[in-house]
């Protein structure tokens, strides 16, 4: 019988603990907008959420051509990897985990090839180590998690197993699988030291698809952000880690938004 508060605030200036130094280098993009919000009544716990336009694979490789930079990027992502404030991005893939079914899977997996993991199996070993101990095809709305080092803003992909390819066109419900596949993830995050958590904002794919009505792109948009709000009312701690939330928007998303 715990009650709880729930506040929305834009801030001006927010300290982000995996990415403000390294943004402007590794492609990570402006913020659209900034805001801070808290859950719980007699144990607070304050997020700040970071919305962002751009293409969300983009955080999967490091665009500069730089070496100095690509080194960086590496040390940053190994020290982080050895403490408390991991990174992690949600992505989709298909329920035999082919990972051809999605843009964003593909462009990942591409990502992984350009370099060697120093720390953890190649992606392609991680895939083959899981489908020989599960069985295939994986329900909707399962999440399949992997690790890595290559990526200063990906140490943990959740990978969202959907069947057919979400569209901006239909109706997403709190029933839906993919959310529920988000409900595990953020619960997933918020019990493994993972401080950064990176979503794309409508839950859809990357690639690009015409312009769908405000009315369709704002349900949504509500129906995720909902879920999110349930999920850490319900589940959050003194003790967790997890405080900044990547909302990752497509371009046309966001003319809409300020239409």
């Amino acid at each position: 019988n715990t009650s709880a508060s729930y506040s929305v605030s834009a801030v001006d200036v927010v300290s982000l603990p995996m990415a403000d130094a390294l943004d402007n280098s590794f492609g990570y993009g402006a913020p659209t907008a900034l805001f801070r919000f808290d859950c719980g009544q007699q144990r607070k716990a304050s997020f700040t959420v970071r919305l962002v336009r751009g293409d969300m694979v983009d955080l999967c490789c490091v665009p500069s051509t730089d070496r100095a930079t690509r080194i960086q990027a590496r040390m940053h992502s190994a020290m982080m990897l050895h403490s408390d404030s991991l990174s992690g991005m949600v992505l989709f893939c298909d329920p035999k985990l082919t990972f051809d079914a999605y843009r964003c899977s593909r462009d990942f997996s591409r990502a992984s090839e350009q370099s060697t993991d120093m720390l953890f199996d190649d992606l392609s070993d991680q895939l083959n180590t899981i489908r020989s101990s599960i069985v295939l095809p994986l329900n909707d709305g399962d999440v399949v998690v992997t690790k890595h080092s290559l990526f200063p803003h990906a140490h943990a992909a959740f990978h969202i197993v959907v069947g057919a390819k979400p569209s901006a066109f239909e109706d997403l419900t709190p029933r839906s699988a993919v959310i529920h596949g988000l409900k595990t993830v953020v619960a997933a995050a918020l019990q493994n030291d993972v401080s950064v958590l990176t979503i794309p904002l409508l839950l859809l794919d990357s690639k690009s698809e015409k312009t769908p009505p405000l009315a369709a792109v704002t349900r949504r948009a509500e129906v995720m952000l909902r879920c999110l709000r349930s999920v850490l009312l319900d589940l959050h701690e003194a003790h967790s880690k997890l405080r900044v939330l990547h909302w990752w928007c497509r371009r046309w998303t966001m003319l809409l938004w300020n239409a």
